[in-house]
């Protein structure tokens, strides 16, 4: 039987009878290729992981707006009237029964409802309610699902190109004329151009912040203080109906 013998071919001996084994290893260019390509992927990834963080949040308030405006009528259920600041009380401890979260203005801190997962500070509230249903009959509301209950806030004006955060849970109306305690709807979601709004009957959304809503951003509508249904310059369509 004819035995077939394959050559092999030896290393370069070394000196000293030592092997040599050829290594391949990264130019100094394809090491920079590849760093250029990393780079190219992360500024095309980081934008679109910055707007699903974004959408997240928005999702996430507009959660968090829905089981507030649930509270909100359930304590008008109770009380026939809608949840007031009255006597010192805060909204959050008048609510604190029906959420089990947020005990007063104060009380900021932790994965609560009452946090916007927007809002990146402590010193401006979350959530505010619509100052113009304070202590208000629910019952003369003629249209409780175009009435806003609750909205993103925390924000009182621009000063000096630079927002003032407060942490007053209420949402003063377009009408209203500024003042220092005056509490704005504060424009977290869309680019800053939106806000999550709870209506009277118990829906949420996501709303941008223009008319009939908000005729403009915190800081350049300041009110004409036109309460009057029926001026051609009313503002308040959406935040005064009863």
């Amino acid at each position: 039987m004819k035995t077939e013998t394959k050559q092999v071919k030896a290393a370069s001996p070394m000196p000293g009878g030592t092997a040599r084994v050829h290594t391949a290893g990264f130019t100094l260019i394809e090491l920079l290729v590849v760093i250029a390509i990393i780079a190219i992927l992360a500024g095309m990834l980081l934008p679109a992981l910055a707007k699903a963080k974004e959408k997240s949040h928005g999702i996430r308030c507009v959660s968090n707006t829905r089981q507030l405006v649930v509270a909100s009528t359930l304590y008008a259920e109770d009380f026939s009237r809608h949840v007031t600041f009255s006597g010192g009380v805060d909204r959050k401890t008048l609510l604190y029964p029906y959420l089990q979260q947020g005990t007063n203005n104060s009380d900021v801190l932790g994965p609560q409802v009452w946090n916007c997962p927007a809002n990146r500070f402590t010193n401006s509230a979350g959530y505010g309610f619509n100052t113009l249903m304070n202590n208000v009959y629910v019952s003369i509301v003629r249209n409780p699902t175009e009435t806003v209950d609750i909205g993103d806030a925390g924000i009182n004006n621009i000063t000096a190109g630079l927002p003032v955060y407060i942490q007053s849970t209420h949402l003063m109306p377009p009408s209203a004329i500024q003042n220092a305690t005056l509490g704005r709807p504060n424009p977290r979601h869309q680019s800053g151009k939106a806000v999550s709004i709870g209506y009277l009957d118990g829906h949420a959304g996501s709303v941008l912040m223009a008319a009939p809503l908000y005729p403009g951003l915190p800081g350049v509508w300041l009110g004409n203080g036109i309460t009057d249904p029926a001026d051609p310059n009313y503002k308040d369509q959406l935040w005064d109906t009863f």
